[in-house]
């Protein structure tokens, strides 16, 4: 027998098997195999355990585990290695407690062996045997008061989790895998105990090293072998009590406080930088404990304990101020906004850890526009309070991102907002990003309670805003909708997007539309539409002004819709003010009549035009009244209109009357060579290979195969053709994709060369009339291959009001073509109604009337079988 050896039991595999720590120097702990000798105690099987086996385990448990003790060597199995002794503390022998409680029995072999010498130490174990035996106790007993272990999981995972959670349940700590995973002996009753697979709640701790069968060893995650043995050394085979929360992600086993006298052995993880928060355990924990967990996590990353030796914390050093206040000015998603700071500079934002339903998940994605206009009704123009969190840098192409909190005036959390609504998600962080909201846990938490209410994008009900129409995509749709747009004299609407100073793309809740509108009466300065084009004088200023009302809500009152799909009318704010005087009053716009404009409008508008000139104000800063009046451009409505002559000739007569010319000049000879230039690019012209509305191309007419400049107005893709207009003569074809090539630079260089008009005074039978066609072709007679004079009386939406001459008809009004058409019943005087200012002549209009009138009498043309017009006059 050797001597007594100071040791440190690790873990008690069974009553008779220990696992003990020995120190050989002041560094190294050795861990080795030892059995008490003489004594055989109940096993632990797979198929059961032998009766008594938890009794015998426990009781040299609470004896000797985790305790100093001394352990003495009788002898070493030379194969195994494995040290059979004794072990005491406490002046207790172990083995002779065993026996004594029944819970052990010697080996035959070994009372064979030892009766045959005088061993006292022997001779004390064979009378706590008989001690034992003749008390019944431990197996000398009735078998069946053993205690009856479930070893399998659970059956039904949720239902007993249904049964005991938040329950404190007593249990022993049976092996510890990593960290944060446990195997867990729950003492249910006195005489029933089940074993189940535990998850240390809000903590994930590296995995450490594990070995499979013969398979070498796998590799250990940086502190995944400290992690294991800091929980090994202060919870193996430990009594604690169990408070289970949840059930892991694959149904096998439990997420759960482990609850030591000592305290919480995950916040001692966390402590010790041996462990990272688990933010999927936040539903599981609410959002106050997670907080705790977090400040604790913080606490290990400042020190760089363990795993956050090299950790580098949130990035808040690009802005110049972390914390300031503004006004959202745009909603662009749930999750990005735009603020304008107190200075007048915008910051584009993104609020942290939240995402706006994903275009590319069809769940989501029907809830974009939805979500989008729920979260601007809360915040456009509302007073927030922005904290930055963080700022990920640039990369792949994207701009740096400042990831921000921020609040309203009255402490609402705009991310909560959006969340608990059911319009974002929140971001599940790879468990090493530190970069997320301060709020993560309550923004989790908010995801699951508008989960289980189901509400936004979670309720599974056809969003309010589906299969939003836009109107303005053809002239075919505009004129359509015109009606509906025009049924409500003030429309309710929203500026979605700003294109110019009086231009705006707008979404009409009521319809479910979103259209192109345009202020009609005035001009604003041309912005630049790319980086070579230059913009106009104020034409920053005039954006700006527009740029305002960026998604807030006004009312419009449609007049007409122009060629181009755009709506013209009335834009105005805050129920009072129309927005096209604010404009003109500025200085950043000018008159631009149109035919049906009020004599009352019209006064209004040219009075706030004079009064910004008068002041020298915006556009009109240099403006000298002598130098106005030597303008060559045609003004469009002027109240007294100057007469401008041009030699032109006629390209084009469209459906509803109006036509297109081109003015004789040099241009024309440039547009010819250009054109015989283009004949020879259709040779080496490349296809496109996309096709966009607006998109300039080059198209090879399917009327005469031959090759002209045009624009795209219209994409029909399930045809694979497009509506191209041509706009060096005016004519709208449909040509197929394949005919539409690639037009280079050089070739737009060259201003369009048709200008659309109509003939000032008159106007051509409807395009559904039985008289159309005959009136068309008689215009055509008169007017097409010939060379003309037009006279430019005004403009009216950028289409020209014209008086036709031939030269060898005459120079006198009665000569024109415009009345010649109205004395062969071919063309009808246009009603007072919709004359424009500069239509007013009266003596051309008496002129036109007796022509009209005489047709009638004679029952000429459109007037054969009486009065087809259906206005009165």
């Amino acid at each position: 027998m050797s001597e007594y050896v100071s040791s440190m039991i690790k873990y008690a595999h069974s009553g008779d098997s220990f696992t003990i720590l020995v120190k050989n120097t002041l560094k190294q702990i050795n861990e080795k195999q030892f059995s008490l000798a003489y004594i055989d105690c109940p096993r632990f099987r797979k198929e059961g355990d032998e009766p008594f086996a938890f009794e015998a385990q426990e009781h040299a448990r609470r004896l000797v585990v985790g305790r100093p003790a001394s352990t003495c060597t009788f002898n070493v199995a030379p194969t195994t290695k494995r040290e059979y002794g004794c072990i005491r503390t406490d002046d207790l022998d172990l083995t002779e407690s065993l026996l004594r409680a029944g819970l052990a029995k010697l080996r035959p072999e070994a009372v064979r062996r030892e009766s045959a010498h005088e061993n006292p130490y022997f001779k004390g174990l064979e009378e706590a045997q008989s001690a034992a035996q003749e008390s019944k106790l431990g197996v000398w007993s009735n078998l069946e008061d053993a205690v009856q272990t479930e070893k399998a999981v659970p059956a039904d995972i949720p239902k007993f989790m249904k049964r005991n959670q938040k329950k404190k349940l007593k249990g022993v700590i049976e092996n510890i895998r990593d960290g944060d995973q446990l195997r867990v002996r729950l003492l249910l009753k006195p005489r029933r105990h089940q074993y189940i697979n535990v998850s240390l709640a809000g903590v994930r701790c590296p995995r450490a090293t594990h070995t499979y069968g013969d398979q070498p060893p796998t590799e250990e995650e940086p502190f995944g072998n400290a992690a294991r043995q800091f929980v090994e050394t202060r919870l193996l085979q430990r009594n604690v009590v169990i408070e289970l929360l949840g059930v892991t992600p694959n149904n096998t086993g439990f997420i759960a406080n482990v609850l030591h006298p000592a305290g919480n052995i995950a916040h001692v993880l966390l402590s010790g930088g041996l462990g990272r928060v688990a933010d999927l355990h936040s539903i599981n924990l609410g959002p106050e404990a997670m907080q705790n967990l977090r400040a604790i996590e913080r606490k290990a990353k400042t020190s760089n304990l363990g795993i956050w030796k090299n950790v580098k914390l949130p990035n808040v050093g690009s802005l110049s101020l972390r914390d300031y206040s503004g006004t959202v000015s745009r909603v662009i998603s749930t999750d990005t906004l735009e603020v304008r700071r107190d200075d007048g500079s915008d910051a584009r934002l993104q609020l942290s850890s939240i995402r706006h339903p994903r275009p590319s998940n069809e769940k989501e994605a029907p809830y974009q526009f939805d979500a989008r206009e729920f979260f601007r009704k809360k915040t456009v123009g509302k007073r927030v309070n922005v904290s930055l969190d963080f700022v990920r840098p640039a990369q792949n192409g994207l701009p740096e991102i400042n990831a921000c909190t921020v609040t309203l005036s009255d402490g609402t959390n705009l991310a909560m907002l959006a969340v608990e609504n059911g319009y974002a998600s929140v971001l599940r962080h790879r468990a090493d990003d530190v970069d997320r909201s301060p709020f993560y846990d309550h923004l989790i938490q908010a995801e699951k309670s508008a989960q289980e209410a189901k509400k936004g994008m979670w309720s599974g009900k056809k969003p309010r805003y589906d299969a939003i129409v836009n109107a303005s995509e053809t002239p075919l749709k505009s004129r359509q909708y015109l009606s509906s747009l025009q049924r409500n004299r003030k429309l309710p609407v929203v500026i979605d997007n700003v294109i110019s100073g009086s231009r705006f793309r707008c979404f009409c809740p009521k319809e479910n539309c979103f259209f192109m509108f345009a202020c009609a009466g005035i001009r604003t300065p041309r912005t630049a539409r790319n980086a070579q084009d230059k913009e106009e004088p104020f034409a920053t200023e005039s954006f700006n002004l527009a740029k305002s009302l960026l998604q807030q809500e006004v009312e419009v009152e449609v007049l007409s819709v122009d060629n181009n799909s755009c709506f013209l009318g009335d834009l105005i704010v805050n129920r009072t003010s129309n927005f096209a005087l604010n404009l003109l009053t500025d200085g950043l716009a000018w008159c631009q009549g149109y035919s049906n404009q009020s004599n009352v409008q019209y006064n209004q508008y040219h009075d706030a035009e004079f009064s910004s000139k008068e002041k020298k104000i915006g556009m009109w800063h240099n403006y000298a009244p002598e130098v106005a009046q030597k303008k060559t451009e045609v003004p469009s409505n002027p109240a007294t209109p100057e007469p401008m002559y041009l030699d032109v000739a006629l390209s084009d007569i469209a459906d509803d009357g109006k036509f297109s010319f081109q003015v004789a000049g040099p241009n024309i000879q440039e547009l010819e060579n250009l054109m015989s230039e283009l004949s020879d690019h259709k040779k080496t012209a490349r296809s496109l290979d996309h096709y966009n509305v607006g998109m300039n191309v080059a198209a090879i007419s399917t009327l005469d195969n031959a090759i002209y400049r045009g624009k795209i107005l219209r994409c029909n893709r399930e045809n694979l053709n497009a509506d191209v207009l041509l706009y060096d003569y005016g004519s709208v074809e449909q040509i197929p994709f394949k005919n539409l090539l690639a037009l280079p630079e050089k070739f737009s260089k060259l201003k369009p060369q048709a200008q659309l008009s109509r003939l000032t005074f008159v106007q051509l039978p409807p395009s559904n009339s039985d008289y159309y066609e005959d009136a068309r072709l008689v215009f055509s007679e008169l007017a097409m291959n010939k060379g003309l004079v037009a006279k430019i009386d005004g403009k009216t939406d950028n289409v020209a009001s014209v008086t036709l001459y031939n030269p060898s008809d005459g120079a006198d009004f009665s000569d024109c073509i415009n009345t010649q058409l109205v004395a062969l019943g071919m063309a009808s005087v246009t009603p007072k109604r919709k004359l424009a200012p500069f239509e007013k002549d009266t003596a051309s209009l008496n002129i036109l009337q007796d022509c009209q009138q005489q047709a009638r009498l004679n029952h000429i043309g459109m007037w054969v079988y009486g009065d087809p017009l259906e206005y009165e006059e």
